[in-house]
This record gives structure tokens, sequence and C-alpha cells, in this order.
């Protein structure tokens, strides 16, 4: 018997949407009514494990990272990849969705935030952000800011509009 271990829980407060949503070490993206206890749907793609996952403020579509250096756009309502992108160069480990899930932010073990556009049908990144001088481990999206926190103990923010760190600060002592 595996053992699977779960990386990422999201919960939708919404009480007309209840629902849970999973990524897990068994590379899949699981969708749950926890009043019943029944999947409603499943994402699979990744080959790797699955290590952080974004919803849109819509609910219509998901954002899955992970050990495969990919990041998977995915249609909720039928459980298709409808983007795939790529460029990282090492796992990724968050991922965010900014405004009305039009940009998507990645940060990943290659010190690196990656910015998609999930309106086209490009597959690169429309900009890279590597300040960072290792891991980036977590990251949001706020308005026109960016977010990042990393291995190294830093906080970075930087301005989406102009591409650029405008704050770098020890985030401990």
């Amino acid at each position: 018997m595996s053992v699977i271990y779960i990386q990422k829980i999201m919960l939708e407060t919404d009480i007309s949407l209840f629902q849970v949503l999973t990524g897990s070490s068994d590379r899949s993206i699981r969708l749950w009514n926890p009043g019943n206890g029944t999947k409603i749907q499943s994402f699979e793609a990744h080959a790797y494990e699955v290590l952080d996952i974004a919803v849109t403020d819509g609910n219509d579509r998901i954002a899955s990272v992970g050990g495969d250096k990919t990041v998977f756009l995915w249609d909720v309502a039928t459980a298709r990849t409808l983007r795939r992108f790529t460029g990282h160069f090492a796992r990724v480990n968050c991922v965010d969705f900014g405004g009305d899930g039009s940009i998507c932010a990645s940060g990943s073990y290659d010190s690196s935030v990656r910015l998609w556009d999930c309106k086209s049908q490009a597959t690169k990144p429309i900009q890279i952000l590597d300040e960072g001088k290792d891991s980036v481990t977590s990251l949001q999206i706020a308005g026109h800011e960016i977010l990042t926190g990393s291995v190294d103990g830093r906080v970075r923010i930087y301005d989406l509009r102009m591409g650029q760190c405008y704050i770098d600060l020890m985030g401990r002592e």
C-alpha cells in the first residue's frame, strides 16, 4: 500500500459552493464535496507531485504547479488542461492568479518568478522576475503587486506594471 501525501488544500468559503480542492504527491488534483465525502472531479496531467494550486475568483479555472517544472491551467467544468506553461528550470513551488485571472505567476526552486498570460494561447512567460538568489517558496498577487518569499529569507515586492522589484528586505532577523 502506498502513502499519498496531500501537498495543498483549498476551501471555497462561499457556502453555496462549499468544496475542497486538494493537490497531492500522487500527481493528481481532486475537487471534493466535504458534506458527503464524494469526489466531484479529478484533474490529472502532472508527471510529479502537485505542490500548489490556485483558483480564479470566478472559480472557473485552476492553476497547478509541481515537481515537473510545469504550470498547468485547467478548466474546472471539464477537468481539461487549457494550457501547459513551461520555462522553469526546476520544480515549481507556488502559483497565484492576478486580478480577473488573466495573469498567473509561478515561483520556482530555480529562484525565478514567471508571469503567464492566461487569456492568449501563448505558452512562454510574458515576464521573468529573477532577483531571487534562492528558491521562491511563496508568492501572492495583490492588485498591481507581487509579493514573494524565498529560502534566502528575503521578502520581495514587485510592481507588476513595471516588472521591477521595489522592496527587498529580510523576512527574519
